[in-house]
């Protein structure tokens, strides 16, 4: 199996950099995707958020709670971010997955049951100033299933905007477009679980 995904993302009005950013790292045996949103908005947002993901990338190996306590020790001197992270290993079908803060992540079911969903529990706290105790979440991946990362700036009742026959990038474009808050930054990332064609 494969991960397909797409990204859509846009800055604050006024604002030439976004402190909303994104993770796609493939490591051996797994996949690590996340959405973090650095605290405000601005050059200092863009910072705290694009040092978050490059602490991710280079320690992508690392189970969930080590890899999220690395990266908030790391942070320390940033503004601080909100993130959600998930792992997709067995060649897809199994996904675990944490928050802190308020970034959101569903997984949405496809074929029969399209339109269910499963929501990660976010706990409350920021990434580089205080942590809740971190508890990671599994569960099973089939086939199609969609993985939807979005930062605060999307409207969580975007699920209307996602259709099973859209490619990942038309899904996240559309969300962007009819969800996204004008007033902040915005990010939202689809992943789907494919067929690997080689």
């Amino acid at each position: 199996m494969m991960i397909e995904f797409g990204v859509a993302a846009r800055p604050a009005p006024g604002e030439t950099l976004s402190g909303d950013d994104f993770l796609v790292e493939l490591t051996d045996e797994a996949t690590l995707v996340a959405v973090v949103d650095g605290l405000g908005h601005g050059p200092e947002a863009a910072d705290a958020s694009n040092s978050a993901v490059e602490y991710l990338r280079e320690h992508a190996v690392q189970p969930l709670v080590p890899l999220v306590e690395g990266c908030h020790r790391a942070l320390r001197k940033t503004r601080g971010v909100v993130l959600a992270i998930a792992r997709l290993e067995e060649a897809g079908r199994a996904l675990s997955w944490l928050g802190v803060g308020n970034v959101e992540a569903r997984v949405f079911r496809s074929g029969r049951d399209w339109g269910q969903s499963d929501t990660l529990l976010m706990r409350g706290g920021v990434v580089g100033y205080q942590i809740p105790a971190l508890r990671p979440r599994s569960l099973g991946l089939e086939l199609g299933d969609l993985l939807v990362m979005a930062t605060d700036g999307i409207q969580n009742d975007y699920p209307s905007a996602l259709k099973p026959t859209q490619t990942v990038q038309a899904s996240a474009d559309c969300v962007l477009a009819d969800y996204g808050i004008d007033s902040d930054d915005a990010l939202v990332l689809v992943s789907r679980l494919i067929e690997d064609s080689s």
